[in-house]
């Protein structure tokens, strides 16, 4: 999301050629995803598996993070922005469950000690880079790009003997 988080205000004065004050139309579907997201995702997490709700967060955001970049409407930007919010939670609980499974307990503070700053430094990286990507690319082009990343990171989490 690092990359794509900057460029939502292009996003609406761009793609959906409106005034930058609308930005609150993409802004508040989100906020709304966000918070039925984590309700349902810690109502589920128990009855899904980790990979599954990862799996399914970086599916679904990868979707919805293309269907905001190639949208021209305002209501179909609404909805993906929604979408995107609500698997994101999935996301979040999905890895930070599947961390606990697989790594030894005398480790685990030490590994996410470590993996909150490099998630948090490359998605400030991301971030200083997308007004550059947006310039050289396009921004549609770059939405594409963040959609590909999750599809990437979707297919590392297939397990070697079923690709």
């Amino acid at each position: 999301m690092g990359l794509i988080s900057s460029l939502a205000v292009f996003l609406v004065t761009e793609k959906l050629d409106l005034p930058a004050e609308a930005l609150k139309w993409i802004s508040l579907p989100y906020g709304l995803g966000a918070i039925i997201g984590g309700i349902a995702t810690f109502a589920l997490a128990t009855k899904i598996t980790p990979r599954r709700l990862l799996q399914t967060g970086l599916l679904v955001n990868g979707m919805g993070i293309i269907l905001a970049g190639l949208s021209t409407k305002l209501w179909i930007t609404m909805t993906a922005q929604f979408i995107i919010a609500l698997l994101q939670p999935a996301i979040f609980v999905g890895n930070n469950a599947l961390v606990m499974q697989h790594t030894d307990q005398n480790f685990i503070g030490r590994v996410m000690g470590i993996r909150t700053p490099l998630m948090t430094g490359a998605m400030l990286l991301m971030m200083s880079a997308a007004g550059v990507l947006k310039n050289t690319l396009s921004l549609i082009l770059v939405y594409l790009l963040a959609g590909l990343c999750f599809f990437a990171g979707l297919l590392i989490t297939v397990p070697k003997g079923s690709r």
